[in-house]
């Protein structure tokens, strides 16, 4: 038998439904999301504003291998198991999507409940409300885990080429520098006496004749100084050859002090030197010359605690007074060497008696 409630009884049911009215919260995502949100192979999740997951499309569940999604339910996003920098990034991103009602993207690795580790790229999108203002944010996740992979392959294939390239190229630039300083060393060698270190013949020749065809056209002179040692002969016999190149080589040093830059010292054969001077204008800066070597040649030489004493014969000659053909020099100055050696040695003395020779 059914009996009407009393009104007590329907004020009381009335009651009750209004405070579970009250209590009950509108669902955060409209039936539209759901279906889309679930369609999709992408992991998705929705969460409120305080960051609380409210929902996961089964491709989420799956992805991160959760047996229970609904625990996560009402629970803070980013969850415990992710490790603090995801959660540090993933919350400045939600945070950001918010405050510029923009959609914000975000590359990082996380760690599932079976500690795979798992590269995700993440799109947040923040959904609004009639009012324009954010309601809830949707996040998309997509493994790109495959190719993160590869990109990290393919960078360190790429720095492994680039360290291949790199010794590669050093050895390359090795190989070319020790070969332009062999090739440096094999002209040097080519234009230099050995044990003076001061040009021979062949440079000699080259640079004589370059300096007679100058002289010729700035209208100015080329002089020629033929060097002999005196008593080296005697010296070297006594002494032993050893001694004797060391002697040569102290004095090679002393002619070359005694000259400029743009002037040249030759060994042109035993002990004797040829000296070159271009660009001078008149016979006393001759002069000056060959005294300065005549006093430096004449200083003892010192050698293996052992001093020995010498003197330099020099015959001058210049271009184109004495003559115009540029090996010429050289001889009439060797004749009036002689010449200062016949005389008693130890002094300088310049060609006389000679016609100009034409070529």
């Amino acid at each position: 038998m059914n009996t009407k409630p009393t009104y007590e009884q329907l004020l009381s049911r009335i009651q009750e439904l209004e405070v579970q009215r009250q209590q009950a919260s509108p669902p955060i995502i409209s039936e539209e999301h759901l279906v889309w949100l679930e369609s999709t192979p992408v992991c998705n999740k929705a969460v409120d504003l305080d960051f609380n997951l409210k929902y996961m499309n089964a491709a989420g569940v799956k992805a991160l291998k959760i047996d229970d999604v609904e625990k996560y339910y009402g629970k803070p996003y980013p969850f415990s198991f992710y490790p603090e920098s995801f959660k540090r990034a993933m919350t400045k991103c939600m945070n950001k999507a918010i405050e510029t009602k923009q959609v914000v993207t975000q590359e990082s690795p996380i760690t599932n409940l079976e500690n795979v580790r798992i590269w995700y790229h993440s799109t947040i999108t923040p959904v609004l409300d009639s009012n324009a203002n954010v309601d809830y944010l949707i996040i998309s996740s997509i493994d790109i885990t495959e190719s993160k992979v590869a990109e990290q392959a393919l960078s360190q294939h790429s720095v492994m080429l680039e360290t291949i390239v790199s010794k590669r190229t050093q050895y390359l630039e090795k190989e070319i520098k020790e070969r332009r300083q062999s090739e440096q060393k094999i002209t040097y060698l080519a234009n230099h006496d050995e044990l003076t270190q001061l040009a021979n013949r062949y440079l000699l020749f080259g640079r004589l004749k370059q300096a007679c065809v100058r002289a010729e056209i700035e209208d100015t002179k080329v002089a020629v100084l033929f060097i002999d040692l005196d008593g080296f002969k005697l010296i070297n016999d006594k002494m032993g050859h050893d001694f004797g190149d060391q002697v040569l080589i102290e004095q090679a040093k002393r002619i070359s002090c005694c000259l400029r830059d743009t002037d040249t010292a030759a060994r042109y054969g035993g002990d004797e030197f040829v000296v070159l001077l271009t660009d001078v204008r008149d016979i006393r800066s001759i002069e000056k010359v060959a005294k300065r070597l005549r006093v430096s040649l004449n200083q003892p030489v010192m050698i293996n605690n052992l001093s020995v004493n010498l003197s330099a014969s020099i015959g001058i000659s210049f271009f184109p007074d004495h003559t115009l053909i540029p090996k010429e020099l050289i001889s009439q100055a060797d004749k009036a060497m002689y010449q200062v050696k016949n005389k008693g040695k130890n002094g300088f003395q310049f060609v006389v008696n000679t016609l100009c020779l034409k070529v």
